[in-house]
Protein backbone atom coordinates (compact mmCIF):
# COMPACT_ATOMS: atom_id res chain seq x y z
CA UNK A 1 0.00 0.00 0.00
CA UNK A 2 2.84 2.38 0.79
CA UNK A 3 4.36 1.82 -2.66
CA UNK A 4 1.01 2.54 -4.36
CA UNK A 5 0.63 5.70 -2.29
CA UNK A 6 4.12 6.94 -3.17
CA UNK A 7 3.58 6.25 -6.86
CA UNK A 8 0.32 8.23 -6.77
CA UNK A 9 1.78 11.35 -5.21
CA UNK A 10 2.63 12.93 -8.55
CA UNK A 11 -1.09 12.92 -9.43
CA UNK A 12 -1.72 15.10 -6.39
CA UNK A 13 1.32 17.34 -6.19
CA UNK A 14 2.14 20.06 -6.98
CA UNK A 15 -0.82 21.79 -5.34
CA UNK A 16 -1.52 25.49 -5.82
CA UNK A 17 -4.09 27.88 -4.46
CA UNK A 18 -4.93 30.22 -7.32
CA UNK A 19 -7.34 33.11 -7.56
CA UNK A 20 -7.95 33.39 -11.29
CA UNK A 21 -8.96 36.68 -12.80
CA UNK A 22 -11.79 37.12 -15.29
CA UNK A 23 -10.63 38.42 -18.64
CA UNK A 24 -12.39 41.39 -20.15
CA UNK A 25 -15.02 40.17 -22.61
CA UNK A 26 -14.08 41.73 -25.95
CA UNK A 27 -14.51 40.67 -29.58
CA UNK A 28 -11.49 38.72 -30.82
CA UNK A 29 -10.10 39.49 -34.27
CA UNK A 30 -9.08 36.62 -36.51
CA UNK A 31 -5.55 35.41 -35.84
CA UNK A 32 -3.53 36.22 -38.99
CA UNK A 33 -0.68 33.86 -38.09
CA UNK A 34 -0.42 30.19 -39.04
CA UNK A 35 1.51 27.70 -36.92
CA UNK A 36 3.53 24.57 -37.58
CA UNK A 37 4.82 21.87 -35.23
CA UNK A 38 8.61 21.60 -35.32
CA UNK A 39 11.03 19.40 -33.40
CA UNK A 40 14.44 20.98 -32.90
CA UNK A 41 17.81 19.69 -31.73
CA UNK A 42 17.75 16.08 -32.90
CA UNK A 43 21.19 14.47 -33.13
CA UNK A 44 21.81 11.16 -34.90
CA UNK A 45 24.58 8.70 -34.08
CA UNK A 46 26.96 10.94 -36.06
CA UNK A 47 26.91 13.63 -33.37
CA UNK A 48 25.70 11.86 -30.24
CA UNK A 49 27.96 9.06 -28.98
CA UNK A 50 25.27 8.09 -26.45
CA UNK A 51 22.57 7.50 -29.06
CA UNK A 52 21.90 4.99 -31.85
CA UNK A 53 19.43 7.18 -33.79
CA UNK A 54 19.73 6.72 -37.55
CA UNK A 55 18.15 8.62 -40.41
CA UNK A 56 15.59 5.84 -40.87
CA UNK A 57 14.70 5.88 -37.16
CA UNK A 58 13.90 9.60 -37.30
CA UNK A 59 11.68 9.35 -40.37
CA UNK A 60 9.80 6.35 -38.97
CA UNK A 61 9.28 8.19 -35.67
CA UNK A 62 7.98 11.34 -37.38
CA UNK A 63 5.35 9.26 -39.18
CA UNK A 64 3.83 8.39 -35.79
CA UNK A 65 3.43 12.08 -34.81
CA UNK A 66 1.81 15.22 -36.18
CA UNK A 67 5.27 16.76 -36.73
CA UNK A 68 6.39 17.32 -40.33
CA UNK A 69 9.52 19.39 -39.73
CA UNK A 70 12.72 18.44 -37.91
CA UNK A 71 15.87 20.48 -37.35
CA UNK A 72 19.11 18.59 -36.79
CA UNK A 73 21.80 20.56 -34.98
CA UNK A 74 24.91 18.40 -35.20
CA UNK A 75 27.98 19.26 -37.25
CA UNK A 76 27.85 16.26 -39.60
CA UNK A 77 24.17 16.04 -40.50
CA UNK A 78 24.13 17.83 -43.88
CA UNK A 79 24.12 14.47 -45.65
CA UNK A 80 20.64 13.73 -44.26
CA UNK A 81 19.07 17.12 -45.05
CA UNK A 82 16.20 16.90 -47.53
CA UNK A 83 12.51 16.37 -48.21
CA UNK A 84 11.16 12.87 -47.63
CA UNK A 85 7.60 12.74 -48.88
CA UNK A 86 5.65 15.06 -46.58
CA UNK A 87 8.52 15.33 -44.07
CA UNK A 88 11.30 17.90 -44.05
CA UNK A 89 14.67 17.39 -42.37
CA UNK A 90 16.87 20.47 -42.03
CA UNK A 91 20.43 20.86 -40.79
CA UNK A 92 20.59 24.26 -39.13
CA UNK A 93 21.34 25.49 -35.62
CA UNK A 94 19.77 28.68 -34.30
CA UNK A 95 22.07 31.61 -33.60
CA UNK A 96 19.94 33.83 -31.34
CA UNK A 97 17.63 31.51 -29.42
CA UNK A 98 18.75 29.32 -26.55
CA UNK A 99 17.82 25.63 -26.56
CA UNK A 100 16.21 24.45 -23.31
CA UNK A 101 13.85 21.70 -22.07
CA UNK A 102 15.95 18.77 -23.33
CA UNK A 103 14.79 15.77 -21.30
CA UNK A 104 18.35 14.41 -21.27
CA UNK A 105 19.51 17.46 -19.30
CA UNK A 106 17.05 17.04 -16.41
CA UNK A 107 18.21 16.10 -12.95
CA UNK A 108 16.27 13.40 -11.11
CA UNK A 109 15.55 14.49 -7.54
CA UNK A 110 13.27 13.67 -4.63
CA UNK A 111 10.36 15.61 -6.16
CA UNK A 112 10.32 13.88 -9.55
CA UNK A 113 11.85 10.48 -8.71
CA UNK A 114 8.54 8.56 -8.60
CA UNK A 115 7.39 9.99 -11.94
CA UNK A 116 10.68 8.79 -13.39
CA UNK A 117 10.19 5.31 -11.94
CA UNK A 118 6.61 5.16 -13.26
CA UNK A 119 7.90 5.84 -16.77
CA UNK A 120 9.86 2.58 -16.66
CA UNK A 121 7.05 0.65 -14.99
CA UNK A 122 4.52 1.68 -17.62
CA UNK A 123 6.82 1.55 -20.64
CA UNK A 124 6.38 -2.19 -21.42
CA UNK A 125 2.60 -1.91 -20.94
CA UNK A 126 1.52 1.42 -22.42
CA UNK A 127 4.01 3.91 -23.85
CA UNK A 128 1.49 6.75 -23.99
CA UNK A 129 0.94 6.47 -20.23
CA UNK A 130 4.71 6.07 -19.75
CA UNK A 131 5.44 9.40 -21.45
CA UNK A 132 2.50 10.93 -19.60
CA UNK A 133 4.65 10.39 -16.51
CA UNK A 134 7.90 11.58 -18.04
CA UNK A 135 6.59 15.08 -18.81
CA UNK A 136 5.96 15.54 -15.09
CA UNK A 137 9.72 15.92 -14.62
CA UNK A 138 9.46 19.48 -15.90
CA UNK A 139 8.45 22.46 -13.76
CA UNK A 140 8.08 26.19 -14.22
CA UNK A 141 11.10 26.54 -11.93
CA UNK A 142 13.15 24.73 -14.57
CA UNK A 143 12.19 27.40 -17.11
CA UNK A 144 13.11 30.34 -14.89
CA UNK A 145 16.33 28.67 -13.81
CA UNK A 146 17.48 27.95 -17.37
CA UNK A 147 16.25 31.03 -19.22
CA UNK A 148 17.16 34.56 -18.15
CA UNK A 149 14.43 36.79 -19.55
CA UNK A 150 16.56 39.89 -19.15
CA UNK A 151 19.73 38.52 -20.79
CA UNK A 152 18.58 35.77 -23.16
CA UNK A 153 16.84 37.01 -26.30
CA UNK A 154 14.62 33.96 -26.89
CA UNK A 155 14.41 30.20 -26.37
CA UNK A 156 13.35 27.09 -28.22
CA UNK A 157 12.41 23.66 -26.94
CA UNK A 158 15.40 21.42 -27.67
CA UNK A 159 14.85 17.71 -28.14
CA UNK A 160 18.07 15.83 -28.86
CA UNK A 161 16.37 12.44 -28.54
CA UNK A 162 18.15 9.21 -27.72
CA UNK A 163 18.04 5.52 -28.54
CA UNK A 164 20.24 3.50 -26.22
CA UNK A 165 19.11 -0.05 -27.07
CA UNK A 166 18.27 -1.63 -30.43
CA UNK A 167 17.01 -5.06 -31.31
CA UNK A 168 14.92 -6.67 -34.03
CA UNK A 169 11.86 -6.24 -31.79
CA UNK A 170 12.18 -2.71 -30.41
CA UNK A 171 14.17 0.46 -29.94
CA UNK A 172 14.48 1.89 -26.43
CA UNK A 173 13.41 4.51 -25.61
CA UNK A 174 10.74 4.89 -28.28
CA UNK A 175 11.77 7.86 -30.44
CA UNK A 176 8.26 8.91 -31.49
CA UNK A 177 7.32 9.34 -27.83
CA UNK A 178 10.39 11.50 -27.30
CA UNK A 179 9.55 13.71 -30.30
CA UNK A 180 6.04 14.33 -28.94
CA UNK A 181 7.42 15.14 -25.52
CA UNK A 182 9.15 18.41 -26.54
CA UNK A 183 7.94 20.19 -29.66
CA UNK A 184 7.52 23.77 -30.79
CA UNK A 185 4.57 25.61 -32.30
CA UNK A 186 6.18 28.09 -34.71
CA UNK A 187 4.19 31.13 -35.87
CA UNK A 188 4.46 32.34 -39.48
CA UNK A 189 2.76 35.20 -41.28
CA UNK A 190 1.99 33.09 -44.36
CA UNK A 191 1.46 29.43 -45.10
CA UNK A 192 4.47 27.47 -46.24
CA UNK A 193 4.75 26.51 -49.86
CA UNK A 194 5.89 23.07 -50.97
CA UNK A 195 9.49 24.10 -51.63
CA UNK A 196 12.44 22.95 -49.55
CA UNK A 197 14.68 26.01 -49.23
CA UNK A 198 11.93 28.59 -48.75
CA UNK A 199 10.36 26.34 -46.08
CA UNK A 200 13.71 26.04 -44.32
CA UNK A 201 14.35 29.79 -44.46
CA UNK A 202 10.87 30.84 -43.30
CA UNK A 203 10.82 28.42 -40.37
CA UNK A 204 14.39 29.27 -39.38
CA UNK A 205 13.82 33.04 -39.39
CA UNK A 206 10.67 32.74 -37.27
CA UNK A 207 12.30 30.32 -34.86
CA UNK A 208 15.45 32.41 -34.41
CA UNK A 209 13.27 35.47 -33.75
CA UNK A 210 11.48 33.67 -30.93
CA UNK A 211 8.17 33.45 -32.76
CA UNK A 212 7.23 30.20 -31.09
CA UNK A 213 5.70 28.42 -28.12
CA UNK A 214 7.21 25.24 -26.66
CA UNK A 215 4.79 22.47 -25.70
CA UNK A 216 5.57 19.78 -23.12
CA UNK A 217 3.73 16.57 -24.15
CA UNK A 218 0.29 18.27 -24.23
CA UNK A 219 -0.67 20.83 -26.84
CA UNK A 220 -3.20 23.40 -25.57
CA UNK A 221 -3.17 24.92 -29.09
CA UNK A 222 -1.96 28.22 -27.72
CA UNK A 223 -2.40 31.23 -30.00
CA UNK A 224 -0.89 34.61 -29.11
CA UNK A 225 -1.15 37.65 -31.31
CA UNK A 226 -1.03 41.41 -30.85
CA UNK A 227 -3.17 43.83 -32.82
CA UNK A 228 -1.78 47.37 -33.22
CA UNK A 229 -2.34 50.45 -35.32
CA UNK A 230 0.54 49.22 -37.50
CA UNK A 231 -0.73 45.67 -38.01
CA UNK A 232 -0.30 42.36 -36.20
CA UNK A 233 2.60 41.00 -34.15
CA UNK A 234 3.24 37.89 -32.08
CA UNK A 235 5.62 36.52 -29.45
CA UNK A 236 9.28 37.30 -30.04
CA UNK A 237 8.42 40.69 -31.53
CA UNK A 238 9.53 44.12 -30.31
CA UNK A 239 6.91 46.84 -30.61
CA UNK A 240 6.21 50.32 -29.33
CA UNK A 241 3.53 51.31 -26.85
CA UNK A 242 2.76 54.22 -29.17
CA UNK A 243 1.16 51.92 -31.77
CA UNK A 244 -1.59 50.93 -29.32
CA UNK A 245 -0.99 47.17 -28.75
CA UNK A 246 -3.78 44.78 -27.74
CA UNK A 247 -2.74 41.26 -26.70
CA UNK A 248 -5.04 38.33 -27.53
CA UNK A 249 -4.50 34.82 -26.15
CA UNK A 250 -6.52 31.76 -27.18
CA UNK A 251 -6.28 28.08 -26.28
CA UNK A 252 -8.50 25.04 -26.46
CA UNK A 253 -10.99 24.30 -23.70
CA UNK A 254 -9.83 21.91 -21.00
CA UNK A 255 -8.23 21.71 -17.59
CA UNK A 256 -5.87 24.56 -18.33
CA UNK A 257 -4.82 27.68 -16.44
CA UNK A 258 -3.01 30.49 -18.20
CA UNK A 259 -0.44 32.53 -16.29
CA UNK A 260 0.58 35.90 -17.70
CA UNK A 261 3.93 37.28 -16.58
CA UNK A 262 5.22 40.82 -16.95
CA UNK A 263 8.91 41.58 -16.49
CA UNK A 264 9.39 38.11 -15.03
CA UNK A 265 6.72 38.53 -12.33
CA UNK A 266 3.27 36.96 -12.27
CA UNK A 267 0.60 39.37 -13.42
CA UNK A 268 -2.52 37.18 -13.28
CA UNK A 269 -3.93 33.67 -13.71
CA UNK A 270 -6.86 33.06 -16.06
CA UNK A 271 -9.20 30.08 -16.50
CA UNK A 272 -10.78 31.35 -19.70
CA UNK A 273 -9.90 29.98 -23.12
CA UNK A 274 -9.84 33.58 -24.41
CA UNK A 275 -7.76 36.24 -22.67
CA UNK A 276 -7.42 39.91 -23.54
CA UNK A 277 -4.73 42.22 -22.16
CA UNK A 278 -4.27 45.94 -22.84
CA UNK A 279 -0.71 47.01 -21.98
CA UNK A 280 -0.58 50.52 -20.52
CA UNK A 281 3.16 50.83 -20.00
CA UNK A 282 6.38 49.28 -21.36
CA UNK A 283 7.51 45.80 -20.34
CA UNK A 284 7.92 42.28 -21.60
CA UNK A 285 5.15 39.72 -21.34
CA UNK A 286 5.31 35.95 -21.55
CA UNK A 287 2.71 33.25 -21.05
CA UNK A 288 2.81 29.84 -19.35
CA UNK A 289 -0.10 27.42 -19.65
CA UNK A 290 -0.64 24.87 -16.86
CA UNK A 291 -2.64 21.66 -16.88
CA UNK A 292 -4.27 20.39 -13.68
CA UNK A 293 -5.95 17.15 -12.59
CA UNK A 294 -8.63 18.40 -10.19
CA UNK A 295 -10.05 21.65 -8.88
CA UNK A 296 -11.21 21.65 -5.27
CA UNK A 297 -13.24 24.29 -3.42
CA UNK A 298 -11.40 27.48 -2.42
CA UNK A 299 -9.57 27.41 -5.79
CA UNK A 300 -7.22 24.61 -4.81
CA UNK A 301 -5.74 23.03 -7.94
CA UNK A 302 -4.38 19.49 -7.69
CA UNK A 303 -1.59 18.10 -9.86
CA UNK A 304 -0.85 21.36 -11.64
CA UNK A 305 2.10 21.45 -14.04
CA UNK A 306 3.20 23.58 -17.01
CA UNK A 307 2.57 22.34 -20.54
CA UNK A 308 3.31 25.39 -22.71
CA UNK A 309 5.82 28.24 -22.53
CA UNK A 310 5.85 31.30 -24.77
CA UNK A 311 8.65 33.61 -25.75
CA UNK A 312 8.35 37.23 -24.76
CA UNK A 313 6.33 40.10 -26.17
CA UNK A 314 8.55 43.15 -25.86
CA UNK A 315 6.81 46.52 -25.56
CA UNK A 316 8.92 49.67 -25.31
Amino acid sequence: MLVVFLLSLDNIFPVKIINPKLSEDVPFPENPFVSYSVVYGIKTYRNNPHSLITDKDLLEALKKTDIKFGFLTGSDEKIFEGKYGEFYIFDKKLQECKGIFDINDLNINLFNFFSYIKFYLWYPINREIAYNNLWKLFSDNYFFENFDQEKDKCFIGENSGRIILKSSLLNFPDLSGQLKLIKNRVYLEERLINEFYSTKLNLYLSMDSGRLVTNIFFDPQLEIFIKTDDGFFTVGDLLSLSINPHIYIKLKKGKYITAVFKNGKLLNYYLSDKIYIKPNNPGYYNIIVYKYNFRLPLNIFIGIRPVAFSNGIFIQ
